[in-house]
C-alpha cells in the first residue's frame, strides 16, 4: 500500500515526541542532475508516476516526496507533493488533484485539458524546486514481508537495515546501530466505531516504505494500515526521521 512515491525518514517533531534532529552536515557536492517529474499515463482512469523520489536536497536540510493516498473504498486517483525539513515539518507542497475532483478530470476518453495542464505546472514546480535544492533521489529499501497481510516490520538493501515493531524504530548500517527511537503514539491508528453500527474497527499499523541518505543521515519512514472491506484503512503516513 505504498503511496505512489514511498518514505523520507525524519523524526516527527509535529508529534511532539522527539527531540529536535542536530543540524544537517556540510551539503556534499551533488552533481545538477535532472529535476524529479511527473508522467500522466492518458487511461480511462488517471495514473501518476514521478521520478527520482523521494530525494533529499543537496545540503540535508529538506526532502521532497510524492503522495497517493488510497482514498478508502471509492480508490478515486490522486496526487500531491510535499516538501519537509529535517524535523518532519511541513515546508512546502503543491497538489495535482484532489480524490473528490477527480471524477470531475476524465472520463471513458482519458483525462481532461486542465488536468494535463495541471501535471505541466506541477512540472514547473517541480523544476523550481530543484534548481533551488538541487535533489538526489533518496536509496530505497526493501521491505520484507511480514508472516501475515499488513504485518511487515523490516526494510533492507544495501548494509542499511530499518526496523519498526512495538512502536520503536531502528536503523542500523553493517550491523551497527545508528538510531533508535520511540516513535510517537499518532503513527498509530485510533480505533473507531463504524458510523450506524456498534463494529468498532482496529486498523494494525506495518512498515510499508522505507529510503535512506546516509550521507546526509537521514530516512524516509511509510507507516502502512491494515483494513477491511468494512474498516477500510486510514491513508499511509509518511515520516522524515534524521540523526
Amino acid at each position: 500500500m505504498l503511496a505512489a512515491a514511498v518514505v523520507a525518514v525524519a523524526v516527527a517533531g509535529t508529534a511532539g515526541c522527539y527531540r529536535s534532529s542536530p543540524a544537517p552536515p556540510p551539503g556534499p557536492t551533488a552533481p545538477a542532475g535532472p529535476a524529479p517529474r511527473l508522467t500522466l499515463e492518458a487511461t480511462a482512469s488517471p495514473t501518476f508516476e514521478a521520478s527520482r523520489l523521494p530525494a533529499v536536497s543537496a545540503d540535508g536540510a529538506a526532502v521532497l516526496l510524492g503522495i497517493q493516498d488510497h482514498d478508502g473504498g471509492r480508490g478515486n486517483p490522486n496526487y500531491r507533493f510535499e516538501l519537509r525539513d529535517r524535523n518532519d515539518a511541513k515546508l512546502a507542497e503543491h497538489t495535482v488533484l484532489t480524490a473528490n475532483e477527480a471524477d470531475s478530470m476524465y472520463d471513458a476518453a482519458g483525462p481532461s485539458v486542465e488536468l494535463a495542464q495541471r501535471v505541466d505546472a506541477a512540472n514547473r514546480w517541480l523544476t523550481e524546486q530543484h534548481a533551488a535544492r538541487r535533489f538526489v533521489p533518496l536509496t530505497k529499501l526493501e521491505v520484507l514481508p511480514g508472516e501475515e497481510i499488513a504485518s511487515s516490520f523490516r526494510a533492507t538493501g544495501g548494509g542499511v537495515t530499518v526496523e519498526w515493531r512495538q512502536n520503536r524504530l531502528t536503523i542500523a548500517q553493517g550491523g551497527k546501530l545508528v538510531l533508535e527511537r520511540a516513535t510517537p503514539q499518532a503513527w498509530l491508528a485510533k480505533p473507531r466505531t463504524v458510523p450506524g453500527g456498534d463494529l468498532t474497527c482496529e486498523n494494525p499499523a506495518f512498515l510499508d516504505g522505507a529510503a535512506v541518505s546516509l550521507e546526509h543521515k537521514l530516512a524516509l519512514i511509510v507507516v502502512g494500515y491494515g483494513g477491511t472491506d468494512t474498516c477500510w484503512e486510514p491513508e499511509d503516513q509518511h515520516h522524515v526521521v534524521a540523526w
